[in-house]
């Protein structure tokens, strides 16, 4: 099971803190501006500060998938933080968001001379390592309509809130949103989000945020695909 990302600020002692923030400079982002483009050169890291940033991949072919949703504290800029290379993956703002901006030499010198700089990139590192792994054992080896309920039990420790009728995702996924990181249609998302309601495992609070039981959420996943595999082209 994942737990949230280690917000590589939060987790430094203030001198430390101190000194990276010396090296950043502070860059907002209206919805939908990019902070690095998949093929350009890759020359500055980013840290979220506030509001939501989304990763993604498009193949040659024009298709597209997204790699993750991150927030405040969330390390992006990789694979390669220290070098000057083309980036394998496009980071784009989905709210309005701001970031800590820092250049790769610096960087990279920071995380030689500091150790406490370099355990938090560690830390950051090891959680992207793990998502990015359920993310393709997920895509791989799941139905579409369990592909949406593993995405969910996913991303409940990252975004969820613990309420009186449940585990709330404080971020407002939209189902295309939901659709692009599991590969699937939207339709086949409404689908699945149909499913679970009527297995107990989710509702919707007046907000339309979605509200988990996890416990129902696990016994669904439990029980077994049962669902035939979506057919590509049209469920991924």
């Amino acid at each position: 099971m994942l737990s949230l990302e280690p917000g590589i600020l939060e987790n430094l002692p203030g001198d430390e803190r101190a000194l990276f923030l010396s090296r950043c400079s502070q860059q907002d982002y209206r919805r939908g501006e990019y902070l690095c483009k998949q093929g350009s050169p890759h020359t500055e890291n980013f840290v979220v500060s506030s509001g939501l940033v989304r990763t993604f991949y498009v193949a040659p072919t024009g298709r597209e998938i997204t790699l993750g949703y991150w927030s405040s504290g969330n390390l992006l800029g990789g694979p390669n933080f220290f070098e000057v290379c083309p980036h394998i993956w496009s980071a784009q703002a989905a709210r309005d968001s701001r970031s800590y901006v820092i250049k790769a030499a610096d960087f990279r010198a920071l995380t030689l001379a500091v150790p406490a700089i370099a355990e938090c990139v560690m830390r950051a590192l090891s959680f992207k390592m793990r998502w990015f792994s359920l993310l393709c054992q997920m895509l791989g080896t799941e139905s579409a309509h369990r592909r949406v309920a593993r995405l969910l039990q996913m991303l409940a420790p990252i975004y969820g809130a613990q309420r009186p009728n449940g585990t709330v995702l404080r971020v407002n996924f939209t189902q295309e949103e939901i659709g692009n990181m599991v590969g699937a249609t939207r339709v086949w998302v409404s689908r699945a989000l149909g499913k679970l309601q009527r297995a107990g495992a989710l509702q919707l609070d007046p907000a339309h945020h979605i509200v988990l039981d996890l416990a129902a959420l696990d016994a669904f996943l439990a029980q077994g695909p049962g669902v035939p595999r979506a057919r590509r082209g049209r469920g991924g």
